[in-house]
């Protein structure tokens, strides 16, 4: 009746204050997308959690929402709801809510799995033997409408999803993977990958290898599939550690040099005919150079990056890797909800356990009892005789008492086993509990240990191995491009030279055509390097430095004022698929969304 009352005066003060002008709370919106996807990647169940933390020790926060069924999880301020506007009397506290909502994710998640060949329905496949192939296919559907140079396009809201499950060992064997790594630790293969739905699309190339899907193949018996688990956050570009971006920012300062290279040519045959014979020497000179580079180039197959750059990109991946402490709550959380799921057996096993070991120890002590009453009775009779023959010597005395201990049974019946067996087994009931509790806890310090563990090095694995295949291709490719536009200008170059040294020899009219061919070619040569490195490859570095700033603005999922910063991550459950229990896993993960 108190806390009723209690509840009852809180939202008379809060309705009161509301009557005056609020001053303007700011604060940051913190959101965790929860949804439970169904074998195909159907969503059913949306739930988000939301931290307003409050900086400022407001008294009152405003807040923007649309979900549905708000309750507070963590302590109890009170609430108005007035439209999308929650005003919460938060005392100086930061706030804790969540609430479910129907809103669409903003990436589509599409499963499909092919057995021998067939596409199959994912019911229809848990226990079937074969060859399975299983397709994770992500669609960004967060579409904004930007300036690019002037001119309006469409980009999508750029996002980092990363993708795992565990594959069991016993029965999955040659397990492959496309865009994404394996860890095989004997009893399990763990499956990890990152993709970036939409990507591709926004930056408008072919260069860069970009994944937005994810495949699995391997040979199943009687075929399962644990729950699949999606991790995604709106992407950061100076995380990505592409490292295409420093090399094009290198590349606009080499055609820079190169164009103002090319002009001194041009300058340099316009004045050609004061010193014939120099030119022709510093032309044939040239050429020979041109020859060599090209023919460097040509043969030139190393990496544009070499492996310091590369174990730094990787350090540096692997150090953005590191799990957050919410992610270590949310691991903990997961797998001490595992254990509460499987408690009653895990209880059942300690109680069996230490009933086993108190049997084993009583009956132990009840044998070693009788043996220690067989031999007072021995040696009782080896002093008795003694006492009535004092001339008996010692062989026939210890005889003596052997014989009487003889008749002393040291075997326990199994009556006196019985009785013995239920004393310990009322003495461990009698501490049930005590030993429930040890076992569950120590239980999920196991689970909770091995789980941090696991995680923590599978993404520091898959960070390394991402960026590490990322930047090769990344660096190789746009060193490709360049030198096949540079070996081609040069090659033109060299065949100007030429026509330079065969010239010269015909003073008037040689010199005359050196200048005009050298116009020319930095015109149609190396302007033309210089406008497609300064248009179409620096366009990708426009188009990322726009990718930034959607991923920036992109705070919330369910709204937020303008004035209050915010930041949004979404974590996807797809359900397991059992043999013979097509139902039973979707319950157990709504049931365990909705603790």
């Amino acid at each position: 009746m108190k806390n009723k009352l209690s509840r009852i005066t809180a939202s008379i003060i809060l309705g009161t204050t509301l009557m005056y002008t609020l001053p303007v709370s700011a604060f940051t919106k913190d959101e965790t997308v929860y949804s439970n996807l169904n074998s195909k990647g159907q969503k059913y169940q949306t739930i988000v959690t939301t931290h307003l933390i409050n900086e400022n020790d407001e008294k009152i926060l405003k807040d923007l929402t649309t979900l549905l069924n708000i309750e507070n999880t963590s302590g109890n301020e009170n609430f108005k709801k007035e439209g999308e506007e929650l005003i919460w009397e938060a005392n100086s506290n930061d706030i804790y809510y969540k609430g479910e909502t129907n809103k669409s994710l903003p990436i589509d998640i599409k499963i499909t799995y092919v057995l021998d060949g067939k596409e199959i329905e994912p019911e229809k496949i848990a226990g079937k033997d074969g060859k399975v192939k299983i397709t994770i296919q992500l669609e960004n559907k967060e579409i904004k409408e930007v300036e690019i140079n002037g001119k309006k396009e469409k980009m999508y809201i750029p996002f980092t999803v990363a993708c795992g499950t565990s594959i069991s060992n016993e029965k999955n064997k040659n397990i492959e993977v496309k865009n994404a790594k394996i860890i095989d630790d004997g009893s399990k293969t763990m499956v990890a990958g990152i993709t970036f739905p939409g990507l591709k699309e926004s930056l408008k190339t072919d260069v860069i290898e970009i994944p937005e899907t994810i495949e699995i193949e391997m040979d199943s018996k009687e075929f399962e599939m644990n729950n699949i688990i999606m991790y995604a956050m709106p992407i950061n570009t100076e995380e990505l550690d592409l490292d295409i971006f420093s090399k094009i920012d290198e590349l606009y300062t080499k055609v820079e040099d190169l164009k103002t290279a090319s002009n001194q040519i041009e300058e340099g045959a316009k004045t050609l005919s004061e010193g014939i014979q120099t030119a022709n020497t510093g032309a044939n000179q040239i050429q020979a150079e041109v020859g060599k580079a090209i023919n460097n180039l040509k043969v030139d197959n190393s990496n544009a990056l070499d492996e310091a750059t590369l174990a730094m990109i990787e350090q540096q991946a692997a150090g953005g890797a590191t799990l957050t402490q919410e992610q270590i709550n949310m691991i903990i959380a997961s797998a001490d909800s595992g254990i509460d799921a499987q408690a009653n057996y895990i209880k059942e096993q300690y109680i069996q356990n230490a009933k086993e070991i108190a049997r084993a120890t009583a009956i132990q002590s009840a044998v070693q009892a009788k043996l220690q009453t067989k031999e007072a009775v021995k040696q009782g009779a080896i002093a008795a005789a003694k006492a009535g023959n004092p001339s008996l010597d010692d062989a026939t005395a210890l005889a003596i008492g052997e014989q009487v201990a003889s008749n002393i049974n040291t075997d326990l019946t199994d009556a006196e086993k019985a009785t013995i067996i239920a004393g310990a087994d009322s003495g461990i009931e009698a501490q049930r509990s005590q030993i429930e509790a040890k076992g569950i806890a120590s239980a999920k310090q196991i689970a909770e240990q091995t789980a941090v563990k696991t995680a923590q090095e599978t993404a520091q694995t898959a960070a390394k191995a991402t960026s590490r295949q990322i930047a090769i291709q990344v660096g190789n490719t746009v060193k490709r491009e360049a030198t096949k536009k540079v070996i081609s200008q040069m090659t033109e170059l060299n065949n100007g030279l030429n026509q330079l040294s065969n010239g010269l020899e015909q003073l008037d009219i040689g010199s005359t055509t050196l200048a005009e061919g050298t116009h020319e070619f930095n015109e149609s040569g190396i302007n033309a390097i210089y406008n497609y490195v300064n248009n179409n490859v620096k366009n990708i570095s426009v188009r990322a430095e726009k990718i930034q700033e959607l991923a920036e603005n992109y705070t919330t999922f369910t709204k937020t004022s303008e004035e209050n910063k915010g930041k949004v991550k979404f974590i996807t459950i797809v359900d397991s698929l059992k043999k013979d229990e097509d139902t039973t896993s979707q319950e157990k993960t709504e049931e365990k969304t909705s603790k």
